[in-house]
């Protein structure tokens, strides 16, 4: 079964000016808000429960790159519900996430000098990306590639993303690592990546 979503276009994949710079205003703050898209670098995370979480969206194939990738908690449910996690080339992962159960919300590309900015909504039913965390500690969520899926003439614009085995959870461990230089998460990386083949 195919796991579909829609790309977030505004009068049927026309935006005006004002929509552009609305899109670039709230997308520039939930990056600063969650820390996604403005620096690769881990943090020391706040909360004594954190878990690092790391996965991969291969855009090859989308008419944009991706720039925050964002999970929703769907329980245990706060007033904090959605993560966005840090990207480089497509690797995603967020140093700051606590015990619950998460789906892909989506993810996002900021623009560019000919592209807008873009959002892709991956419904919560039939989402094939859900992860548990029972406590703290390294999870990955797979490794993904973007499918276009064609459409009529009038229908919205549609995609799916489906598993693939390249890379690998160590070769984007090590993705990862340089930017946990000097943080707590470099040795619970390292450990983990010893323990892949």
């Amino acid at each position: 079964m195919k796991r579909t979503a829609i790309r977030e276009r505004r009068g049927g994949g026309e935006i005006d000016v004002r929509d552009q710079v609305l899109g670039v205003m709230i997308l520039g703050i939930a990056l600063l808000a969650c820390g996604g898209g403005l620096s690769k670098d881990l943090e020391e995370p706040e909360i004594e429960q954190a878990s690092l979480v790391f996965g991969h969206l291969d855009m090859e194939e989308a008419p944009t790159g991706v720039d925050v990738v964002t999970f929703e908690r769907v329980a245990p449910r706060t007033d904090e519900n959605f993560y966005n996690f840090r990207v480089d080339d497509g690797t995603f992962y967020a140093e700051y996430i606590p015990p619950g159960s998460y789906v892909l919300d989506g993810f996002s590309s900021s623009g560019g000098m000919f592209s807008q900015p873009t959002r892709y909504v991956v419904p919560r039913q039939d989402n094939p990306i859900r992860l548990s965390i029972p406590g703290p500690g390294v999870y990955y969520v797979g490794t993904w590639k973007y499918i276009e899926v064609e459409t009529g003439f009038f229908e919205a614009n549609k995609f799916d993303i489906t598993p693939v085995g390249t890379p690998t959870q160590k070769q984007l461990i090590q993705v990862i690592l340089p930017h946990a230089e000097g943080t707590n998460w470099h040795e619970p990386l390292t450990r983990y990546a010893a323990t892949l083949p």
